[in-house]
């Protein structure tokens, strides 16, 4: 099914099971929403249709709910929905919750959907946008961060690029440690870390990258629409898929890895952001790109 079809299908969807606040029954898969977003309904629709039959949901904004205990995978999309304590035995797949830090005894049965790309294909799509990409400075603070960053650390080197990784105590931070950035910065990345990516920062980070002619990658194509440089990040839709197949396979019984990044990537670049940053986007590259701003 695709096009007008698919449209369908996610609308049935929708009638045969609507979010609901009652006890879930037995089935083998629930889904629960930390909201009504609808990034999280953009790739709960997604996942259905990968599924292929509806699947009961349930929004942690509306009143309490309980999952039954034959359910053999639970499914969340947002943070909330993934920091819930769900039944012992239960195979949980988190999507679109990048703050969520478990300890280590918790990890049993919990597979994450990341919402980045993975860091060698991020890359390789910045060096499509910058190709004389040498040095690339990346700010964090979360301790969700640490393993991608690790992985990301470890690309960059194949790809001949140096990344030095400045992690903050606080967001109050990045104004001072932007200033003690050296010259020879080729460009400046944000990952999605929740605890560093707010309108104060992001703005701070733009309004550098404009001054100082430097690049600046944000995690998201909204942020491009804002004043980035560009982005790349994984669909909505691809999430959703990617859980449906980590799902099938726990349903099946087969091995899982914890973590699934999505094969579908996003570039999205903003001509004046460029501009201002000193890059010269050739009609080549833009034709690579999935989303151009203005």
């Amino acid at each position: 099914m695709k096009g007008k079809n698919k449209r369908a299908f996610i609308v049935l969807t929708a009638l045969l099971c609507p979010l609901t606040v009652l006890p879930a029954n037995a089935q083998e898969i629930v889904v629960v929403l930390s909201s009504q977003s609808p990034y999280y309904l953009e790739a709960f629709n997604s996942f259905q249709y990968a599924i292929g039959r509806p699947v009961e949901s349930f929004d942690m904004q509306k009143a309490p709910f309980v999952i039954s205990a034959a359910t053999k995978v639970v499914v969340t999309f947002g943070g909330k929905a993934a920091a819930r304590e769900y039944q012992t035995g239960t195979h949980i797949v988190s999507c679109m919750a990048p703050a969520v830090e478990l300890s280590r005894s918790n990890y049993a049965n919990r597979y994450f959907i990341p919402m980045s790309p993975h860091p060698g294909r991020l890359l390789l799509k910045l060096q499509v946008v910058q190709p004389a990409l040498k040095r690339l400075f990346v700010f964090w603070i979360s301790e969700s961060m640490r393993e991608y960053l690790r992985q990301m650390r470890k690309d960059a080197a194949s790809l001949g690029i140096t990344l030095t990784e400045v992690r903050l105590k606080n967001a109050d931070e990045l104004p001072e440690r932007l200033r003690g950035m050296p010259g020879t910065t080729d460009a400046i990345f944000f990952p999605p870390d929740p605890l560093l990516v707010n309108v104060q920062t992001f703005g701070t980070v733009r309004d550098f990258s404009e001054q100082n002619h430097v690049p600046f990658y944000a995690p998201t194509e909204a942020l491009v629409g804002k004043g980035a440089t560009a982005s790349v990040s994984s669909s909505f839709e691809s999430m959703g898929r990617s859980a449906a197949r980590m799902t099938s396979r726990l349903l099946n019984g087969e091995t899982a890895e914890q973590s699934a990044y999505p094969e579908e990537i996003r570039l999205a670049v903003n001509l004046k952001a460029a501009g201002r940053a000193g890059l010269k986007l050739t009609p080549e590259m833009l034709a690579k790109a999935d989303k151009v701003f203005p």
